[in-house]
């Protein structure tokens, strides 16, 4: 809410309405006084002493107009307040299909960050679709949980890829590699969803939004992830508008992620398998 267009409205409420109506308003104190003091000590006298019946009209004209501001400022707090709410209403209204695949724990491993070490989410392939029939702007994707006795909100790691380069004619694909013990897992057509957000304007009816995402936690044994609680991916617009897609920890995800580790680095790949630069 713009505070100067509000003060604005607010002045011209007050000023434009009726105008004659508030100057015989802030007269009528001037008046009462005259007639009284006509009555008690003649016309001759109260003509003499007329500059002091303003004095009432002053004071009730000041009066008269901080109830007319607050008065007006209330309405149009209203208005303005009704109309947000209308706004949200509609926004709230609009409806995402949400649809998650291929969700793997593995270890976060990078050299200078921070959370080195900590054990993070994987979720190779998340889908939104815009099923209103209203667009939409889709500004964050984020995953928040539940630890402890705290609550997080994190937002998902641009994995640096490397690249498939099939030796057939055929385009090359973003790629990170997964580490199963000794074994390497090359995982194709890694496309970092926070990127595309950042590219991406407006999501029309019907429209598709996909990507991948890595989220980092906040621990770094893989046994904790069996006490997450209340985990959800929240996907927000630019109003602030939430959609909120609760996520069931399978057990098999925390099996599977107790040797996996990604450690997100350039290579390339020659699409059999056979990474040459890594």
């Amino acid at each position: 809410m713009n505070k100067n267009s509000f003060v604005q409205k607010v002045f011209h409420k007050v000023y434009s309405e009726k105008i004659y109506v508030k100057l015989i308003l802030f007269l009528i104190p001037s008046f009462l006084t005259f007639f009284v003091f006509m009555i008690v000590y003649g016309l001759t006298r109260a003509l003499e002493e007329i500059f002091l019946f303003l004095i009432p009209s002053v004071i009730f004209g000041i009066i008269l107009n901080i109830l007319f501001f607050v008065k007006a400022a209330s309405e149009i707090y209203d208005e303005q307040l009704s109309a947000i709410r209308k706004y949200k209403q509609k926004t709230t209204s609009l409806k995402l299909d949400f649809n998650v695949n291929n969700i793997l724990f593995a270890r976060f491993v990078r050299k200078g960050n921070k959370k080195t070490g900590n054990i993070g989410i994987a979720f190779y392939s998340i889908k939104i679709v815009n099923i209103s029939n209203e667009p939409c702007t889709v500004k964050d994707v984020v995953l928040r949980y539940e630890f402890g006795d705290k609550k997080y909100s994190v937002i998902s790691n641009v994995l640096i890829t490397g690249i498939i380069s099939p030796s057939k004619a055929k385009l090359d694909v973003n790629a990170i590699i997964v580490e199963m013990g000794t074994d390497k897992i090359i995982i194709g057509n890694w496309e970092n969803l926070r990127t595309k957000l950042g590219l991406f304007k407006i999501l029309e009816p019907g429209g598709v939004l996909e990507g991948s995402v890595f989220y980092v936690l906040e621990f770094d044994d893989i046994e904790k992830a069996r006490i997450l609680e209340n985990v959800e991916i929240v996907i927000s617009d630019y109003s602030g508008i939430e959609s909120i897609h609760p996520i069931d920890i399978q057990e098999k995800w925390i099996v599977q992620g107790k040797n996996a580790s990604i450690y997100p680095r350039s290579f390339i790949s020659d699409g059999e398998g056979i990474i040459k630069n890594d």
